[in-house]
């Protein structure tokens, strides 16, 4: 009897953390339309990539050992689903929720960019916008080097994998290992730059000086050719990119 009530017990309290974890995180990934909930670099869900899943999976494991061992009352599984369904349908919503990303970096007068990393659909556009709002930075980028017919290879912290992209035809296709003389490019310049806001690097001249926000550049890498250089970015408090610059003529 006394097991009993305390396997009761046991269970009602999971039941009201598993509410109490399903409404904070569902208000935290909806803070866009709670202006006073929170301050954007307060909210711990947009951080990085393993927050904002972790919080995700933390709840659906919740809610499924609620529902599998769990007496639940018809309100609090109504609350407890809705709330679910609320956190799922977040990043379908999102591009409702926040503006389409756009760089910070700009080219300099003469000088043409290429956004490599730019977002492949309106939620991963969403998504990127969200995380500068919440000061967040989910994917950093690794510049590994060119091959000799001027395709860059680079990294990304958030897959598996490479990426080659031909900025001769902005191809962008994802390759499972690269080419061994790639991995000991030379010309492959991890550094602390920043550029834009009236700050500029001698051998960066590619970025506009004068763009109002500045970035920061980590990774560069002149293609064998010297026609193109890649530069990896990243926000002061915001995400990665990479973007490769041509020059006049």
């Amino acid at each position: 009897m006394v097991s009993e009530e305390r396997e009761t017990r046991l269970w009602n309290w999971l039941t009201a953390l598993t509410l109490v974890a399903i409404t904070l995180i569902t208000l935290l990934v909806y803070d866009k339309c709670f202006s006073t909930l929170t301050s954007g670099f307060l909210n711990p869900v947009f951080w990085n990539p393993y927050t904002f899943v972790g919080s995700y999976l933390l709840c659906a494991c919740l809610v499924v050992i609620v529902f599998v061992r769990g007496r639940l009352g018809l309100l609090a599984g109504v609350w407890m689903l809705t709330g679910m369904a609320a956190m799922l349908a977040f990043p379908l919503l999102s591009p409702f929720l926040y503006d389409e990303h756009q760089l910070y970096a700009k080219p300099a007068p003469g000088y043409e960019m290429q956004w490599v990393t730019h977002p492949e659909s309106g939620i991963g556009s969403a998504l990127k916008t969200a995380q500068r709002e919440h000061e967040g930075s989910w994917c950093r980028y690794t510049l590994h080097g060119w091959s000799n017919d001027n395709v860059l290879y680079y990294g990304s912290s958030c897959r598996f994998g490479y990426w080659r992209y031909d900025p001769a035809t902005e191809e962008r296709r994802r390759v499972i290992s690269i080419p061994e003389y790639v991995r000991d490019y030379p010309d492959v310049n991890e550094e602390y730059a920043s550029v834009g806001q009236g700050m500029t690097v001698v051998h960066l001249q590619g970025f506009d000086s004068s763009a109002q926000y500045p970035v920061i550049v980590y990774y560069s890498a002149m293609s064998p050719d010297g026609q193109w250089l890649a530069v990896a970015v990243r926000e002061y408090y915001g995400p990665h990119d990479v973007v490769i610059l041509k020059g006049p003529g």
